[in-house]
């Protein structure tokens, strides 16, 4: 499943593709046919058969992984794409099961817990209520995203025969946003998840 990411003044072309949906070449993409990620858990964590697969329930450890872009994104605009396909879940009020999947100043060796910034999101259960099932969009200004706000939460049952694409975005140096569709054209919207305060989140 791949991943793709743009940074960089999009040329007239690339304006126009984004007009139609097409984003055009992007400047970081990953296949997964090998591991270049830093695994904090192997057992939990790890590329295998072309993805970045993932066990996210909680064990009281660090099961992050993370990969270096080698220079930082743009603070006002850039747009991240990715395939998502759960294989199974297991949500319930009295497990804190989120999955977390963004940008961030640091590496995977810094907890979700600990202080950085962090552009992204959280799925799973519910941020404010772990047996209900959906998505957000999440930041952290030098601070630990895990207790960040979510003022715009969606609900979402998670169906674990279907592959959800994903698109976070950044639009300027206060505006991001997470939208779910149900297609590779990115064209079928299954919600959207926006916040309009991230400016001072540098450095991703």
């Amino acid at each position: 499943d791949d991943v793709g990411i743009w940074s960089r003044v999009l040329t007239t072309t690339e304006i126009s593709d984004l007009v139609n949906e097409t984003l055009g070449t992007a400047d970081h993409t990953d296949t997964f046919s090998s591991d270049g990620w830093v695994d904090q858990d192997s057992a939990k964590i790890g590329v295998s058969s072309g993805s970045l697969a993932f066990n996210s329930n909680p064990d009281n450890s660090n099961n992050a992984s993370s990969l270096d872009l080698s220079s930082a994104l743009s603070d006002t605009k850039w747009t991240m794409r990715y395939e998502f396909s759960p294989t199974s879940k297991s949500i319930s009020s009295s497990i804190n099961s989120h999955l977390f999947v963004g940008l961030s100043s640091t590496a995977s060796s810094t907890n979700m817990d600990q202080a950085q910034d962090y552009l992204g999101g959280v799925f799973g259960g519910s941020p404010t209520t772990n047996s209900a099932e959906g998505f957000a969009s999440l930041y952290s200004n030098g601070s630990a995203p895990q207790s960040g706000a979510t003022p715009d939460d969606v609900a979402l049952t998670w169906s674990t025969s279907t592959t959800y694409y994903v698109e976070m975005k950044r639009t300027s140096a206060t505006a991001f946003s997470i939208e779910l569709f149900s297609d590779s054209g990115y064209s079928t919207s299954l919600g959207k998840s926006s916040i309009t305060n991230v400016s001072g989140v540098t450095g991703l």
